[in-house]
């Protein structure tokens, strides 16, 4: 629809193309054509205070959108195999009501807390709090190349990453996550209780996803790029 409209001649007004992803870049003339992603702001995230110090259990963060390709039923189901030696946090909103009461009657639930759709702000101070962070997609083409947002704040904040076992991800990420098949709560349970049990490798992993963002996906670096394209345009 929008992007064949697009690709059919409305681009062909526009002096430059600004896209998020390769995929979508595909559709314009390359020659003007840039990516800018959507990466973590770093201010924003170093304005918050760790708070995980003085948890009780390690808490588990899932952010974003809550359906059934984001892998929402198959991370509770996880929980039932961890139990109470972790709680997993859920934000963001629900596809809708009968999905969430879905989701509700399931055994793992009891080992979760839903606390809504946040502002940014309060959202990172839950993530901040947290000690290990999910991006369990499930392996749609649009997710297959991605670069999850969410998975990156995570990084930010120094949590290590279970992540879905795509090839591109497994590449990008590795150092800073486990991986696991989305479709398998057995396997992601699994790689809860490896972080769990092991603080180290937790704070090892964490600390090399933060210094990955830092030195690569943040949008203080994107700016520069978007700067530099405006700065073009206006002939300066």
């Amino acid at each position: 629809g929008f992007f064949h409209g697009i690709h059919d001649g409305f681009w062909k007004s526009f002096d430059f193309n600004v896209t998020v992803n390769e995929a979508i870049s595909e559709s314009f003339p390359q020659e003007k054509t840039a990516i800018i992603r959507n990466y973590p702001i770093l201010e924003v995230i170093r304005s918050c205070k760790d708070k995980k110090k003085n948890e009780k259990l390690p808490i588990i963060v899932y952010a974003g959108f809550l359906n059934e390709a984001r892998g929402i039923k198959e991370i509770i189901n996880a929980m039932e195999y961890v139990e109470n030696r972790a709680q997993l946090i859920l934000l963001g909103p629900w596809k809708n009501e009968a999905f969430q009461d879905e989701c509700g009657q399931l055994v793992g639930w009891r080992y979760c807390q839903y606390k809504g759709k946040l502002p940014l702000e309060q959202a990172y101070n839950v993530i901040s709090s947290s000690h290990i962070g999910l991006s369990i997609l499930f392996p749609h083409d649009n997710y297959l190349f991605s670069m999850p947002t969410k998975a990156l704040e995570y990084m930010a904040f120094g949590l290590p990453i279970i992540m879905s076992d795509f090839p591109f991800w497994k590449d990008t990420f590795s150092g800073c996550a486990l991986f696991v098949d989305p479709k398998n709560p057995k396997q992601i349970a699994d790689a809860i209780c490896k972080l769990i049990e092991d603080p180290s490798l937790r704070e090892k992993m964490g600390a090399e996803g933060k210094k990955m963002v830092e030195a690569k996906y943040s949008w203080e670096a994107e700016s520069i790029k978007l700067v530099s394209i405006y700065r073009k345009l206006l002939g300066y």
